[in-house]
């Protein structure tokens, strides 16, 4: 394979590197990716790939950063020799944060998204706003980016239009303070969603560029909008999509199905586990809210006039929501205190009391757990060179297919990873394949406190698995790292 170190800048290759003994690169479709070469040139290796530098191949767009310098001696001879390695650039998302207005709480999108939409929206607010505006959050004090000057530069988000789901799901999404990367993952995970890295090529394609908008007008503020791209010879993008339906249940396509019967698997493994398991959420928030209605609303008897309300503050009333309009000082206005932890619309109204004002937002995130709690169901195996069906051509990274093995009945499976290596042995490539599910095939029941979702309960006794989500839950304070 011919390896091609990157200029920082440009992302476009410096010269080829051919002076390793072997090199493994796996590119995955929704975590990420990594790569592993060895060398004897010790020397010239180092000067070639500095930590932190990036690296692709010829046959790939997929770019990955070199994080680790390893020298040890061989097994053979015990002559020295390095091994460097790193991860796809998606990874890099770790060392960006999201952080709410008020510490410990979690906060609610402006606007609706789709999964794909949101993940746009992470990957532009952490790598490519420079407006210093965060666009999930109103518009004023303590909205501000952490840190907008660490961009990155000549990096672009876009879209692919060709792969959107045709009934979308659209809704705001809850967020809490975290690494980037973290949120990221569940939402591809959830949704089967990839993100790759395409660098800037003389021949670079079309693509639709996202942004979002930073205006202070709450209505259109996080609103996305799509340019259209004839060509760009100068960006590295991010690139959202989803793969390509190339199973036997549908027609727009040919088929890609993969038979260990006629040959086409060689030495498949198969797995499949409940360990981690769980098709039951429950998501809790200690959140209290203090609150009083509007004017025009006649106060109950039972106010409070030794407590402040503030502008904003919202509270389930007389079988309503309320939102305050202006900042009374104590004792100025009638007010009730509402407390979520006591009162009894806490138990009618489980999702407000959690601290989010959305039922969709609750629900995406406990049904984001739900999903990366499902059933593990896995096949592995090199694919035979004589199998008519050839990666790059016939199928792709996160497409899903009809595989037919003997411990596995025909069923469709996603193109997971790809795994390339080059060796004393020769080269290969040979996909990684798990059983494909969307977070809407998961069929569990969703626990607010002590309600179910209108689906009910699903499963008794040891067949019913409750996991806990804590909807408030803050937990990172890790400096971030800006790119050079």
């Amino acid at each position: 394979m011919d390896v091609l170190p990157l200029d920082k800048s440009t992302y476009y290759p410096t010269m080829l590197f051919e002076d390793y003994s072997s090199l493994i690169w796996t590119e995955r479709f929704n975590t990420s990716g990594e790569f592993q070469l060895t060398s004897s040139n010790i020397q010239k290796t180092i000067e070639t790939f500095p930590l932190g530098s990036l690296v692709s191949l010829r046959d790939t767009t997929e770019v990955m950063m070199v994080e680790t310098h390893s020298i040890e001696p061989n097994n053979s001879d015990g002559t020295p020799q390095i091994t460097i390695s790193g991860r796809s650039l998606d990874s890099f998302l770790e060392n960006r944060i999201l952080l709410p207005i008020v510490y410990g709480e979690s906060w609610e999108t402006l606007q609706e998204y789709t999964p794909q939409e949101m993940i746009c929206l992470l990957l532009w607010n952490a790598l490519v706003n420079d407006t210093g505006e965060d666009p999930t959050k109103p518009s004023g004090v303590g909205t501000l980016l952490f840190d907008y000057l660490a961009v990155v530069p000549n990096l672009v988000v876009s879209l692919d239009l060709n792969s959107l789901d045709e009934k979308p799901l659209k809704h705001k999404w809850s967020l809490s303070s975290g690494d980037v990367s973290t949120t990221l993952l569940d939402i591809q995970s959830a949704y089967s969603i990839g993100v790759r890295s395409i660098r800037p090529t003389q021949e670079s394609m079309a693509y639709s560029r996202v942004s979002f908008l930073v205006s202070s007008n709450r209505n259109i503020r996080g609103k996305m909008s799509l340019e259209f791209i004839e060509s760009d010879p100068t960006n590295l993008r991010f690139d959202v999509y989803k793969g390509i339906n190339r199973t036997i249940h549908q027609n727009t396509v040919t088929p890609v199905i993969f038979q260990e019967s006629t040959g086409h698997l060689i030495n498949p493994k198969y797995l499949r586990s409940i360990k981690d398991y769980k098709n039951n959420a429950v998501v809790l928030n200690s959140k209290e809210l203090n609150a009083f209605p509007p004017e025009s609303i006649t106060s109950p008897s039972t106010w409070n006039s030794n407590t402040k309300y503030y502008e904003s503050d919202e509270v389930f009333f007389n079988g309503s929501f309320w939102t305050a309009i202006k900042e009374p000082d104590i004792g100025e206005e009638p007010g009730v205190e509402i407390s979520g932890k006591v009162n009894p619309w806490a138990v009618f109204n489980p999702y407000y009391y959690l601290g989010v004002n959305s039922i969709n937002a609750l629900s995406a995130l406990g049904e984001t757990e739900i999903y990366r709690r499902k059933i593990v169901s896995m096949a592995d195996s090199e694919i035979s060179p004589y199998s008519p069906y050839k990666y790059g051509q016939d199928y792709f990274l996160g497409d899903v297919i009809t595989f037919s093995g003997s411990y596995a009945s025909e069923t469709s499976m996603f193109i997971n990873e790809i795994v390339r290596t080059d060796n004393e042995e020769g080269e290969s490539i040979s996909p990684g394949i798990i059983h494909y599910s969307d977070i809407s095939e998961s069929g569990s029941s969703l626990y607010f406190g002590n309600e179910t979702s209108e689906s009910g309960i699903d499963a008794i006794g040891f067949d019913r698995r409750i996991t806990f989500i804590d909807a408030g839950t803050v937990g990172f304070d890790d400096p971030e790292i800006t790119p050079t």
